[in-house]
């Protein structure tokens, strides 16, 4: 079996939602994500400590936050903080679009992937029959 993991991206991701997935599904559907960076591209990024200057003060602008625009960097970044709004990401505004609901998982809890469960049962069938003649 190939290992794809090598070949996927976000823009290979969104493309294989556009093209195969989305057109496939039978509305409404839930699918589940873990936090793979192809899977989390968020559309609303709020600036951060390696952002400038000039790019933090545009963003508070652009979020309609009021600031002294003489106010130092970490100053600003105190106010990106304190009005960061809950990510929106890129896939999960796709398949919302499209009558579907994503559910994210919690980081570091893969686990809880519903595949992830179904290959642990598969697994154990096999090695049953693989063990009991």
């Amino acid at each position: 079996m190939e290992d794809y993991r090598s070949e996927m991206n976000a823009h290979n991701f969104t493309k294989w939602i556009t093209e195969k997935l989305i057109p496939n599904l039978h509305e409404p559907s839930i699918i589940v994500f873990d936090n793979a960076p192809y899977h989390s591209v968020i559309t609303n990024k709020a600036s951060t400590s390696s952002s400038r200057i000039e790019e933090i003060k545009n963003w508070l602008i652009e979020n309609n936050v009021e600031f002294d625009p003489r106010l130092r960097k970490p100053n600003l970044l105190t106010l990106v903080k304190q009005h960061k709004p809950q990510p929106i990401y890129e896939i999960d505004e796709l398949l919302g679009e499209n009558g579907h609901t994503v559910v994210r998982l919690p980081p570091y809890h893969c686990d809880l992937n519903p595949i992830e469960l179904i290959w642990d049962i598969a697994k154990k069938s096999f090695c049953t029959q693989c063990w009991d003649p």
